[in-house]
């Protein structure tokens, strides 16, 4: 992580973990306990005053940000004249704002992907074939390694260029660092050591699917190298692995089949005689985190499922990996979106898909 990310992941746990104490004051949470410790390794960095202890350290957090002594990214999402907290009310609204659009450091990255949805989407017209290249490029596991001079050869190839920014934001150069890596042989991404085997990501989800033989060094001859950002890795390589597999098991068995059409309003439409499938596919490790998505949502989030032929799909090896995948998220599920949701596994799909074409 760079320094902006480091400082986000900071005031991240630090706010939730002020929320948290504030509904238990018995226990100290754990986000809280973290957050004081990167807080302290910051301050010691700039030989800083540093909060020693819980109480001096709630006494700082009801300081702006500005009377920290210690200095701040300009790019961090949180104004500078604010607290964090205010005695006997909790969390500020600003704290509150930050909660709601950073949520964890790999969706911050998560962000620039957004950013690319919303940049097609508001476009006149819109541009939903260079999306789909873009999302098409995201999911690609020959290229989430790639060469600066690759990525900029494709990033501005759309002539636009704010897109182009925001392709180069879902990157990172790892020119410096490019021996600590090696290739993951599933997803293209790296790997790390994590003392005992290469791994690759947090959950060492492709460790699980594809055995990893005998990674090798990247070798790219001194040219400069990037990888996704690991938000982009989680959120869009390692489920867009899943939909463009989904999409050839189809395509092979005939049916005519549209990626994250609408400009991805679904992640796949499959047109079987007068009918038309829509499709998207949720890859969360937890059943319950699904579950939970699905319930913070508001009403009119979930409109596009109640429409005819919408389908949740989990991927194979969700359902491989977790017992009764499926059967457990609807458990937790609140009892209207459970009336709404259809969630399939992918064989289930191809079946009812099947049945129509009959």
């Amino acid at each position: 992580m760079n320094n902006t990310d480091l400082v986000n992941n900071m005031l991240f746990q630090l706010i939730e973990g002020l929320g948290k104490w504030k509904r238990d004051l018995t226990i100290i949470p754990a986000e809280l306990k973290k957050g004081h410790l990167m807080l302290v390794k910051l301050c010691l960095e700039h030989q800083s005053p540093v909060p020693s202890d819980i109480p001096s350290l709630v006494r700082l957090l009801q300081r702006p940000l500005i009377e920290w002594a210690v200095p701040m990214p300009a790019a961090i999402p949180f104004p500078s004249d604010a607290p964090l907290y205010i005695r006997n009310i909790g969390i500020t609204s600003e704290a509150m704002d930050f909660l709601n659009d950073y949520h964890s450091p790999y969706e911050s990255h998560q962000r620039e992907v957004y950013q690319i949805l919303q940049y097609c989407r508001n476009a006149e017209p819109q541009l939903e074939d260079i999306y789909r290249k873009i999302r098409t490029f995201l999911s690609n596991s020959n290229f989430s390694i790639i060469t600066g001079a690759r990525l900029h050869q494709f990033a501005r190839s759309f002539h636009h260029p704010i897109l182009a920014e925001h392709i180069f934001a879902c990157f990172e150069d790892i020119s410096n660092r490019i021996s600590h890596f090696r290739r993951c042989s599933r997803c293209g991404w790296t790997l790390v050591w994590n003392g005992s085997k290469w791994q690759c990501g947090q959950e060492g989800l492709c460790g699980k699917i594809t055995a990893q033989e005998d990674p090798q060094p990247l070798e790219y001859g001194g040219e400069s190298v990037f990888r996704l950002k690991e938000g982009v890795h989680r959120y869009t390589l390692t489920p867009g692995l899943a939909e463009t597999g989904l999409e050839r098991r189809l395509t092979n068995k005939g049916y005519e089949v549209e990626m994250y059409p609408d400009v991805d309003r679904y992640d796949l439409a499959i047109r079987v005689k007068d009918r038309t499938y829509h499709i998207d596919v949720k890859d969360y490790k937890n059943p319950y985190s699904l579950a939970m998505y699905f319930n913070q949502l508001d009403s009119s989030s979930l409109d596009k499922y109640r429409e005819g032929h919408v389908y949740i799909v989990i991927p194979a090896y969700r359902n491989k990996l977790t017992r009764q995948y499926i059967k457990q998220m609807r458990i937790w599920l609140e009892p209207e979106w459970r009336k709404v949701l259809r969630i399939v596994n992918e064989s289930d799909m191809i079946r009812i898909l099947g049945g129509a074409a009959k």
